[in-house]
């Protein structure tokens, strides 16, 4: 059945994550000298054993789609966050592949949250190659995955990208969308390409 189908798409996709995660892991510390970005992709790497280990469940236990909204949230803002941190170490060693590979694991799977978070992604790989085309690709990802999931995060994102582009009467527009959607004033303020937007 569908249910059977998806949790089984999960294990596999929980599996594969976990294979990659920990040469990963590996190459961080062996080629970076970084035990703390080996350390992330260590606990990556058993968070999806565990996830692709718990989808084992025989056909009388409960699937995934039987959990609360509440639940669902929380998973999905735990895998939000996972990737997230995935996507930030990724591109401060300038591995933009395995960015891009933390965008598409959230985009397969559901809801809005997740799909905003891989635009975002996607908005930071394109803002870290610094050309122009790319830079205007990063504030379309911005503003699809504030639509999806209004987000102070992405509306930063598509504000900086907007800025560096020229736009900044559009810059000042997703500064504002920003604070309302939680931005602290303060840390914009701060910001040396935001903040003078502000004044």
């Amino acid at each position: 059945n569908l249910a059977h189908d998806r949790g089984s798409s999960l294990r596999i996709a929980a599996i594969v994550s976990a294979t990659f995660a920990v040469p990963l892991g590996i190459a961080a510390f062996l080629v970076l000298g970084n035990p703390f970005v080996a350390l992330f992709f260590g606990a990556m790497a058993l968070s999806n054993v565990v996830k692709a280990w718990a989808g084992r469940a025989g056909p009388g236990s409960p699937e995934p789609s039987g959990a609360s909204p509440a639940a669902e949230e929380a998973q999905a803002r735990g895998e939000v966050e996972r990737e997230l941190a995935a996507a930030r170490a990724a591109l401060a060693v300038q591995d933009v592949a395995a960015a891009l590979a933390a965008a598409d694991r959230l985009e397969l799977g559901d809801g809005a949250l997740r799909q905003s978070a891989g635009l975002r992604i996607r908005a930071g790989v394109e803002l870290s190659r610094g050309d122009p085309a790319s830079i205007s690709l990063a504030a379309l990802h911005g503003g699809r995955s504030f639509t999806l999931w209004p987000s102070a995060d992405a509306a930063v994102v598509a504000a900086r990208a907007n800025l560096r582009i020229g736009e900044t009467g559009r810059a000042q527009t997703w500064l504002r969308r920003a604070l309302e959607a939680g931005a602290r004033r303060e840390a914009i303020a701060n910001d040396p390409e935001l903040g003078a937007l502000l004044s």
